[in-house]
């Protein structure tokens, strides 16, 4: 039988959602569930990739499964793999315990798997489907793969704006532009991401903590995201909120800059990180999501201001974006919320694909969409 069947359907989005328990502590590695069907179609055994270093979910699913895997079908969510890493490869552990039939999402992009697993099992016997719930399969892996693409972590851009597109009004004031029902959102957005990235602007006017208050309780086990903050030739000061607490704290600066914060000794879980810059101060953006995917930070959550929002922009950085619009104008004088992207014709519009649009009901309204770019 080469379709899946309802019963695999089904466990194939069980091992989704236990995949998806694991967000913000799997990356470099991809969230992975997997379930064991006896040949019956009951639900043998099951588990999920829990973190980096710790055994795979196949291995997982087929010790929870014992010697009721062999004739049995396993459910996974991504190709299994075939080379050795950090731990052996799950394709020889499949065959061990006697699984005959494999149901599988969707390829890794990984140059060391990327069809050579399937093609493993196949040529030992193995009666393999893929593409099962593919689309869903690779959004949950969606920083996973852009990361095997272009060695970056994936950026989503948030942003909290007017209708007229304006952050904040003349004076500067901007708290609060969208309603509760907005910010609990954006909220349950740092809470999946992997790290809250600011420009030094925003830092200095609005002095935000940058921690989340609403979604931690929805995530497993829940890690803080870190605290971006890229500075030019701005000082900050210690006494400001991102500098309270334990979370971690990274201050990016060009190699060129001097000491980035006045007023005292920074506490212990704030890093200093010096990244190649170019004559007016600013941070060479793209080393910095090599940077952060190598610090093991997937998903990085930009949160403005309008300038390091236009240069992500500008040098296609950025994959998603999440736009709050409230329903108020705040005219001309009003600060932007993306500065100059140097569109100077509609046919250099910067275009937003799959989009959605959610009515809330603060009256605000929520669009979500990808920017697609030759690299991603």
């Amino acid at each position: 039988m080469d379709i899946a069947s309802d019963t695999e359907v089904a466990a194939m989005r069980r091992a989704l959602e236990l995949a998806s328990r694991a967000r913000g502590r799997t990356f470099p590695n991809p969230l992975v569930g997997a379930v064991v069907l006896s040949s019956d179609g009951q639900v043998a055994g099951e588990g999920y990739h829990r973190c980096c270093g710790e055994p795979h979910a196949e291995t997982e699913a087929l010790r929870a499964a014992g010697p009721a895997a062999r004739g049995a079908t396993l459910v996974v969510t991504l190709e299994p793999c075939c080379h050795h890493g950090r731990t052996g490869p799950c394709t020889d552990a499949i065959l061990e315990a006697g699984i005959t039939r494999t149901v599988i999402g969707a390829r890794d992009p990984n140059p060391k798997v990327d069809g050579a697993g399937i093609e493993r099992l196949r040529s030992s016997g193995v009666e393999t489907v893929e593409g099962v719930l593919r689309d869903e399969a690779e959004e949950l892996n969606e920083a996973y793969f852009h990361f095997v693409r272009t060695g970056r972590s994936l950026v989503r851009l948030k942003l909290a704006v007017s209708l007229d597109g304006r952050v904040a009004a003349e004076d500067g004031s901007s708290r609060w532009v969208t309603g509760v029902a907005a910010r609990k959102k954006a909220h349950e957005l740092r809470a999946a991401s992997s790290a809250v990235l600011v420009g030094a602007g925003t830092a200095l006017a609005d002095d935000p903590a940058l921690t989340v208050r609403h979604g931690a309780d929805s995530v497993e086990d829940f890690i803080a995201p870190a605290r971006i903050v890229v500075t030019g030739r701005r000082k900050l000061s210690v006494g400001m909120r991102l500098f309270s607490g334990e979370v971690r704290t990274v201050i990016v600066r060009p190699e060129t800059a001097g000491t980035p914060v006045e007023g005292g000794e920074l506490p212990p879980c704030v890093e200093l990180w010096s990244l190649p810059g170019d004559e007016e101060g600013r941070v060479d953006l793209e080393a910095l999501l090599k940077r952060t995917a190598r610090e093991g930070l997937g998903e990085i959550l930009c949160e403005g201001g309008s300038g390091l929002a236009a240069s992500l922009l500008r040098e296609r950085l950025v994959s998603r974006i999440t736009m709050y619009l409230a329903p108020m104008l705040l005219g001309g004088s009003g600060v932007p919320a993306i500065g100059g992207l140097g569109v100077s014709n509609i046919g250099r519009a910067i275009t937003i694909h799959d989009a959605s649009v959610t009515s809330l009901e603060d009256g605000n309204v929520l669009v979500e969409g990808r920017i697609c770019s030759p690299e991603s």
